[in-house]
């Protein structure tokens, strides 16, 4: 059984007398099923994460408890960036291929509609409500803007500009690429559906999606802390 815990700092800081009573009975109570359950030699792995374990009290990190600790950084080489930005990629493919399927499905029902409406007393078909075609077609549109289309991608470019990249920073970088695609698409009055995303929207939206000055000095933190 593996037992996992992110963001432990939100709960499981430093005991002071300032604190709320709350917190330090949770932590206290924390502190005793850890050591029942080395005491009984249970077979379960405790994973916990933080951005800010110097927040933490210090009983929860002494040796018997969570007294391994690993810092996880982002990826160092342009080969972990590239695993990481197929992964992404490969994920927002699906989702553009589920929400393409979802306007399929939804524009089919209005067409059998359509063809098994029965006719009126004058013996004519009815007509369909023009206002809801329209209605429908909105809905067909807008899902269609999101999908993902990336076929010529140098990942292997992007990838080598992209140092100190967390995996949430090149999925932004992804997102913010597709938007960009968007934008240009639109200025000349482009089909969305056919829409591709190129190598420079990644490129142009670099400078704009790299880690702040403040998350690269914490990652130095918690580097130099777990060492």
């Amino acid at each position: 059984c593996v037992v996992f815990l992110d963001e432990l700092q939100a709960i499981f800081t430093r005991r002071t007398n300032a604190q709320a009573s709350w917190a330090n009975r949770t932590l206290s109570q924390l502190l005793i099923e850890l050591d029942a359950l080395r005491n009984k030699n249970i077979p379960i792995i405790l994973l916990a994460a933080t951005n800010a374990p110097q927040a933490l009290d210090p009983a929860l990190l002494r040796p018997g408890r969570l007294d391994r600790h690993v810092y996880v950084g982002p990826p160092a080489t342009s080969e972990e960036r590239l695993e990481v930005l197929e992964v992404v990629i490969k994920q927002m493919r699906k989702t553009a291929d589920k929400n393409r399927k979802l306007a399929e499905k939804k524009s089919q029902p209005d067409k059998l509609a359509e063809k098994k409406s029965p006719p009126d007393k004058l013996g004519e078909k009815k007509k369909s409500n023009p206002d809801k075609l329209a209605e429908n077609k909105s809905q067909d549109e807008k899902l269609s803007e999101t999908r993902y289309r990336a076929e010529k991608l140098d990942l292997n470019r992007i990838a080598s500009r992209t140092q100190g990249f967390t995996g949430a920073d090149l999925t932004h970088l992804t997102q913010a690429a597709g938007l960009r695609a968007i934008r240009r698409a639109l200025a000349e009055k482009q089909d969305l559906k056919s829409m591709t995303i190129r190598t420079q929207d990644f490129l142009d939206e670099i400078d704009r999606c790299k880690p702040s000055p403040a998350a690269v000095a914490m990652a130095e933190v918690l580097a130099n802390w777990s060492a």
